[in-house]
């Protein structure tokens, strides 16, 4: 990021990642019109004391101005796959194998995590599927977007959801993931064994 020192970071990520993968939404801060047709996110008693509507529901984030790197984006199914398919391609035309590879590699700390650099990877705990070969590589948000991406079988399952509503007490998302996902992939592969 330190190319555009004196850009922000929602257009520096743009210029980036968006336009050259042909990514036509993705966006930290939708566009105002397109506010009133996302649905709330969440009905915040506690920090900003009102239903937030179009707006990041991170509070950290929003306290940055609605713009963070740990902070998820505004998007489509369309384009979310459109990434999930440059990254079915080793990053191309963007980033490289090896970005990849270390983007995807589980952390060593704290131990027993299953954490990547933006990703999660399969656990006993946190895998999103429980088929007999859940994917090295997925990514979920706080409101309850998943995106799961299985490279062996050249697949992405994307699921946008709004987990949070109306407050992030709502965990039946935890259910809905490994339902969802195994269903897409049993839709596919007709006789996959489970887990």
């Amino acid at each position: 990021m330190s190319v555009w020192p004196t850009k922000p970071l929602n257009t520096s990520a743009s210029a980036m990642f968006s336009v050259p993968w042909g990514c036509r939404i993705p966006r930290s801060i939708p566009r105002r019109n397109c506010a009133p047709t996302i649905p709330p996110t969440v009905d915040d008693r506690t920090f900003r004391h009102r239903i937030v509507q179009g707006e990041v529901q991170d509070e950290n984030a929003s306290a940055l101005g609605g713009v963070a790197g740990h902070a998820g984006v505004f998007s489509t199914a369309q384009d979310v796959a459109t990434f999930a398919h440059a990254m079915l391609q080793g990053g191309q035309p963007i980033v490289g194998h090896e970005t990849v590879s270390l983007f995807t590699r589980r952390e060593p700390s704290p131990e027993g995590t299953s954490r990547a650099l933006g990703w999660d990877t399969p656990s006993a705990l946190h895998s999103p599927a429980n088929i007999s070969r859940p994917a090295p590589s997925d990514i979920w948000a706080t409101p309850g977007t998943s995106l799961w991406i299985d490279p062996e079988r050249s697949l992405s399952v994307t699921l946008l959801t709004n987990r949070t509503w109306p407050d992030c007490a709502n965990k039946a998302i935890q259910q809905v993931r490994p339902r969802f996902h195994d269903a897409v992939v049993e839709a596919l592969y007709p006789g996959v064994a489970r887990s």
